[in-house]
């Protein structure tokens, strides 16, 4: 359905944004992967082992970061095609209308379709795509704290 809307020309830049946001999160849990063993052997005082999981750790950054700038120029672009298409369509729509359906309450509905409507459609666009980040990004609930401390929930400061 989203990529219906989205139109057939522009599929590619779906697959690419959808690329994109798929190397971001596994460069972000390789990374939170890879601190595990550096702060393990960083807390033991083995400097030197911890200096082995550097390497892995900066390259896993650096991809990250390439791949969230990547991933928001994407998300951005695909927002100004989606909302171009979508002022596209609905140009068509009232250039065909035959001039009796504009009436004084129809006319000055179109302007508030065509501005506010259409750029909260287009908001649609960031806002999956923070809803698709946050999962990875929440906090862990208190359900699964009170497991490790016992049955009961560990403070938040």
């Amino acid at each position: 359905m989203p990529l219906r809307a989205v139109g057939d020309g522009r599929r590619g830049l779906v697959g690419r944004y959808l690329a994109a946001t798929t190397a971001y999160a596994v460069s972000e849990g390789l990374a939170f992967g890879l601190l595990v063993p550096l702060l393990t052997a960083l807390l033991n005082g083995d400097t030197t082992r911890a200096a082995w999981w550097l390497p892995g750790l900066g390259a896993a950054v650096v991809v990250g970061w390439f791949a969230h700038y990547a991933m928001e120029t994407l998300a951005l672009r695909l927002a100004s095609d989606w909302q171009r298409g979508l002022y596209e369509r609905l140009g068509t729509h009232v250039v065909r209308l035959p001039l009796g359906w504009f009436d004084d309450t129809r006319t000055g509905q179109l302007p508030r379709l065509v501005g506010q409507d259409v750029e909260t459609v287009v908001r649609s666009v960031r806002l999956t795509q923070v809803l698709i980040g946050a999962p990875a990004r929440r906090p862990p609930s208190s359900s699964s704290c009170s497991a490790t401390t016992g049955g009961s929930p560990s403070p938040s400061w």
